[in-house]
């Protein structure tokens, strides 16, 4: 990497964590916030691939995975099983 990309990351970098710093309270809030929905779309698509064992049905455990099962929640879960059992 050049000498030009590297204080290109450096500038982006430094504006992102001072854009962070002057909403500590609501970043924190929104990462928290994120970060627990993230964990609950994991548990769900856990759990619907421990009862989709019984059907031959298991959706991959992946980073477009977890974020559609974080985002989009309980919806988002059946949605990804409607897509594998189609797609079997």
């Amino acid at each position: 990497m050049d000498a030009i990309g590297i204080s290109m990351i450096l500038v982006v970098f430094l504006a992102v964590m001072s854009i962070m710093f002057r909403m500590r309270g609501r970043v924190w809030h929104w990462l928290g916030r994120g970060l627990v929905q993230l964990v609950i779309g994991v548990f769900l698509l856990f759990v619907f691939n421990l009862f989709g064992s019984y059907v031959d049905v298991y959706v991959p455990y992946n980073l477009i995975t977890m974020g559609i099962a974080a985002v989009l929640g309980i919806p988002g879960v059946l949605a990804l099983f409607g897509i594998q059992l189609f797609i079997m």
